[in-house]
């Protein structure tokens, strides 16, 4: 999950920093509910076309009798990631390790559309589904354990990671398209 998540925002900027279209929609907001063995909700905004977005978290797990919290802010500008951990206090600014092995390898203008990267990923479209009033596709993405259903603007209502038992499913609870 973390990967295709990582990887989807990082995009948004070809190596010779032109902007890329990651959405089909200027900006928006999506709220996300967790469950399975990680509950928690987090808030997704984007603008400027998925090359500005912020990531908010916050989850807990439960494993042998102990639960981990964890709360962090994910910022993406183009090449660029930066997080914060809120229980610590701390933030770090890094190049974005997903878009430098892309740039690194001249694919980052191979991605036109979702539906480039989704193929790329070894994705196929499995069916479709409907989430707050919004029709999605369901990807199958078997490399990355990772099932997900994204809109016409490519923006993901639900997304299901993991192997049985340990599969944790993220799914839309609040939509916007527009201005935030």
């Amino acid at each position: 999950l973390m990967v295709l998540k990582g990887l989807w925002p990082t995009l948004a900027s070809a190596a010779d920093g032109s902007s890329m279209r990651v959405y089909a929609v200027k900006e928006g907001k999506i709220t996300y509910q967790f469950s399975g063995p990680q509950t928690g909700t987090e808030t997704f905004y984007f603008t400027d076309y998925g090359n500005k977005t912020r990531r908010e978290t916050h989850t807990s797990m439960q494993m042998m009798g102990l639960t981990q919290q964890h709360d962090t802010v994910i910022l993406t500008d183009g090449p660029w990631m930066y997080t914060l951990d809120t229980a610590k206090n701390e933030a770090t600014k890094q190049k974005n390790p997903m878009f430098a092995s892309l740039a690194e390898q001249g694919e980052l203008n191979r991605f036109k559309t979702g539906e480039d990267l989704m193929k790329a990923l070894g994705g196929t479209v499995t069916g479709k589904d409907t989430v707050l009033g919004q029709a999605c596709d369901i990807w199958d993405l078997k490399q990355l354990m990772t099932t997900t259903c994204v809109t016409s603007e490519w923006l993901a209502l639900w997304t299901k990671s993991g192997m049985r038992g340990l599969e944790v499913k993220q799914t839309a609870t609040a939509f916007k398209m527009g201005p935030v």
